[in-house]
C-alpha cells in the first residue's frame, strides 16, 4: 500500500487522516501531512504535521483580481478591495471602474436593492420616491443613473434599460445625460464644477429565496465559503458544501436574532474576516469528522458526569487549586460602539464620555464585581472596549456585548482534576459538575476545556460555567437619526411663486425702465437663497438663464436689462448655503413657476427701444 503511494505520488506532503478511539465510543480524527520520513522498509516511520486551516490564510477579498480584469486602467492603487456588502449598508463609497464610460463599482452582487445615491451629501437617486436625476445647476443637463445590481447568470446576463452589464456578477452605477437627444457619459459634478464622491445606500447580497438581503452571520459565512471565486456570485472560496457542517449554527444564529449590516471591504487574511463574523454570533469554528463545523455558544445541557473530591456522590478525583486572572485583567465594564460610518470612518453609535453604550445600557457594567475588586470600599473599574463594524442592529450589538462582559465576569475560575476512573463519552465542551468541600463547591458547574486519557487515569482542564452568561436584558431601542432637514447638503424643495408683475416706469429723462417683481414663499427648511430664471416661451427647457437672486427675502425686484420685447417663462429655484439647488423642471404639484397652480403661461415684457431725450444743463 505505502509502496504504491510512494511510487505514484510520493509520501512527502501527502495528506493523512487518522481515525482513533481513546477509551470511549467517540471516534477522534487527526488530519496532517507528511513532513518527515525516518525509515522505509519492513517498518515505516512518518512524522505528520497537523493541517486543515490553510484556507484561513487566503487574502480576502483578493484585491480583487476581478478589479484588474474589469478596469481598463488596471488596479486603482487607492482602492483597497471591491466590497462584499451584507444587510443594510448606508453611504458606502463607490470607486470608478471606467472613467470613459462613467461607471462606478458598488460591490459584489447580486444585491437586493440600491436605495439611494449621493453626490457627497446630496441625494441624487432615491428608489422609494422614484427620483432619478440631478442638475448641478438649473441650466445644465440632468445627470441620470443606470443601476446594475449584479444579477444574472451564465447565458442570461443582466440588462437595465436595454443595456447589458459590462461586469457580470458586480453591482455598479452608470452615469449618463441626454444632450440634443443623444446619450453621453456624465461626470458626478457639484454646482461649483468639482467632482463629487459618490456614495450609495444599499441592501446587500440577496438571500437564498430572493426576498431580502441576507443578514444571518453564520449563513453569510457559509456563503463566503461556498460561493464561486469569480464570475456570477464570485465572492467566495468555492469550498464543496459537503465539506461543511453549518446547519445547526445557522439555525441557532437565526433563533438568537443576530443580524449583520456591513461590508467586507478591506484586504485581510480570510481567517480575520471569519473571526469577525464568528464574533458577531458568539460562535467558534473547528474541523470535526473531516468537515468544517461552526458552533454558536448557547446554554449547555448537563452531561450527567459529577466529580466529587470525597468520592461520596461522584467520580473520586484530585482537584488542583483554582486560579483567576490578575485583578487588573478582570474586566467589569464594557464600552460598546457599532454601526460603522463609511463616510466619516467612525461609528454612528458610540457611548458618551461616562456611558457604556449609546443606549446607556446599565448591564454593560458589574458594580458588585467592581466593589469586590475594591475590597468593598471604593469600586475598582476595569474598562474594556468592544466594537462591531459589521453590526448596526441595537439588539444584536447589546446582546453580544452583555454576553462578552458576563463571560469575563462570571466565568473566571479555572482548575484541573485527575481521576483514576475511566470516564466514557465525555469530551471538550461538555458540562460537568464538581463538588469539593474545601472550596465550598457543591455540584458547581464547569465546562471541560481539555481532556487527556492515560492508561490509568483521566486528566481534565475545566473552566467555571454560568447560565447567566446567556441572559439578555434589552435596553430601549433608538432608531438611527434620518437626514437632517436643515442640512445644506440636502436638495431643497422648490419655492412657491405667489406673484409676478412686469412694471414699466417712465424715468425723468423720458426713458422707460422695465422691472420684474416676484413675491414667493420658501418651502424648504434649508433654504438660503432664491434665484429667478427665465427663457423665451418658444425656446426649449434647456434654454433657461439666471436673472437674479436674493438672500433671506421673499421678494425679488430686478431690472430687465439688455433684453428684447417678447413672451417669457419665469421660474424660481431654492439654493442652500452650500450651493445645492432645487430643480426648475415642473412636476405634478409644483408651484414655482408663473401661471401656477395650473399650466405655465408666459409673461409679456415690453422694452422701450427709443433713445431717451437730451438732458438739459441748468
Amino acid at each position: 500500500f505505502f509502496k504504491d503511494i510512494e511510487k505514484n505520488d510520493s509520501l512527502l506532503n501527502s495528506k493523512f487522516v487518522l481515525y482513533f478511539n481513546d477509551g470511549d465510543d467517540k471516534v477522534k480524527t487527526f488530519t496532517g501531512t507528511v513532513n518527515k520520513i525516518d525509515s522505509f522498509g519492513d517498518d515505516i516511520s512518518l512524522t505528520l504535521m497537523e493541517r486543515g486551516y490553510e484556507y484561513l490564510k487566503n487574502n480576502f477579498p483578493d484585491a480583487q483580481i476581478s478589479y484588474d480584469y474589469y478596469s481598463e486602467g488596471g488596479i486603482n492603487d487607492s482602492w483597497n478591495a471591491i466590497p462584499i456588502p451584507f444587510g443594510t449598508v448606508n453611504k458606502i463609497p463607490l470607486a470608478w471602474v471606467n472613467l470613459f464610460r462613467s461607471e462606478f463599482i458598488i460591490g459584489s452582487g447580486p444585491l437586493f436593492n440600491v436605495n439611494k445615491l449621493y453626490f457627497d451629501k446630496v441625494v441624487v437617486y432615491d428608489r422609494i420616491t422614484e427620483k432619478n436625476g440631478y442638475q448641478p445647476t438649473p441650466e445644465s443637463p440632468e445627470i441620470k443613473f443606470r443601476i446594475f445590481k449584479g444579477t444574472g447568470s451564465i447565458g442570461s446576463p443582466e440588462f437595465v434599460d436595454g443595456v447589458k452589464s459590462e461586469y457580470p456578477g458586480f453591482a455598479y452605477v452608470q452615469l449618463y445625460k441626454i444632450v440634443d437627444g443623444v446619450e453621453e457619459p456624465a461626470d458626478p459634478l457639484t454646482p461649483d464644477g468639482d467632482v463629487s464622491q459618490i456614495y450609495a445606500d444599499i441592501e446587500g447580497i440577496v438571500n437564498d429565496t430572493g426576498t431580502a438581503p441576507e443578514r444571518n452571520p453564520i449563513k453569510i459565512l457559509y456563503m463566503l465559503f461556498t460561493k464561486p471565486y469569480t464570475g456570477y456570485e464570485g465572492y467566495g472560496l468555492e469550498i464543496d458544501p459537503d465539506d461543511l457542517d453549518f446547519d445547526d449554527a445557522i439555525l441557532e444564529a437565526n433563533i438568537q436574532g443576530f443580524k449583520i449590516d456591513g461590508a467586507i471591504d478591506s484586504i485581510a487574511e480570510f481567517g480575520e474576516w471569519v473571526d469577525e463574523l464568528l464574533r458577531c454570533a458568539r460562535a467558534s469554528l473547528t474541523e470535526e469528522d473531516g468537515k468544517i463545523k461552526v458552533y454558536v455558544d448557547s446554554a449547555k445541557t448537563y452531561s450527567g458526569v459529577h466529580f466529587d473530591a470525597s468520592g461520596d456522590n461522584g467520580y473520586e478525583c484530585d482537584i488542583s487549586p483554582w486560579t483567576e486572572p490578575d485583578v487588573d485583567a478582570q474586566i467589569n465594564r464594557l464600552r460598546l460602539s457599532y454601526s460603522w460610518n463609511f463616510e466619516r470612518n467612525d461609528f454612528n453609535k458610540k457611548p458618551g464620555v461616562h456611558e457604556e453604550s449609546p443606549l446607556r445600557d446599565p448591564y454593560l457594567k458589574d458594580e458588585a464585581h467592581a466593589l469586590r475588586l475594591g475590597n468593598w470600599i471604593i469600586p475598582k473599574w476595569n474598562t474594556d472596549t468592544i466594537e462591531f463594524k459589521l453590526i448596526k442592529d441595537d439588539i444584536t450589538a447589546h446582546k453580544l456585548a452583555q454576553y462578552y462582559l458576563k463571560s469575563k465576569v462570571k466565568q473566571l475560575k479555572t482548575t484541573s482534576l485527575v481521576t483514576e476512573v475511566n470516564i466514557p463519552n465525555i469530551d471538550a465542551g461538555d458540562l460537568v459538575k464538581v463538588s469539593y468541600e474545601k472550596f465550598g463547591w457543591v455540584e458547581k458547574e464547569f465546562v471541560v476545556t481539555k481532556i487527556k486519557r492515560n492508561e490509568d487515569s483521566t486528566e481534565l482542564d475545566i473552566k467555571e460555567y454560568s447560565i447567566d452568561v446567556y441572559t439578555f436584558v434589552s435596553p430601549d431601542e433608538e432608531p438611527e437619526v434620518p437626514g437632517n432637514p436643515y442640512s445644506p447638503y440636502n436638495i431643497p424643495t422648490k419655492p412657491i411663486m405667489n406673484y409676478l408683475e412686469v412694471v414699466n416706469t417712465i424715468l425723468q429723462d423720458g426713458s422707460n425702465q422695465t422691472l420684474i417683481k416676484v413675491e414667493f414663499t420658501h418651502t424648504s427648511e434649508n433654504a438660503h437663497m432664491a434665484a429667478l430664471y427665465f427663457k423665451e416661451a418658444s425656446e426649449p427647457e434647456s434654454a433657461f438663464l439666471h436673472l437674479d437672486a436674493t438672500v433671506n427675502k421673499n421678494v425679488i425686484t430686478t431690472i430687465w436689462k439688455g433684453r428684447v420685447t417678447g413672451d417669457y417663462n419665469f421660474r424660481l429655484a431654492t439654493i442652500t448655503s452650500m450651493g445645492v439647488t432645487s430643480p426648475i423642471t415642473i412636476e405634478d404639484g409644483d408651484r414655482h413657476y408663473y401661471g401656477q397652480p395650473t399650466a405655465e403661461v408666459p409673461a409679456s415684457v415690453h422694452v422701450d427701444d427709443e433713445a431717451p431725450g437730451v438732458p438739459s444743463i441748468s
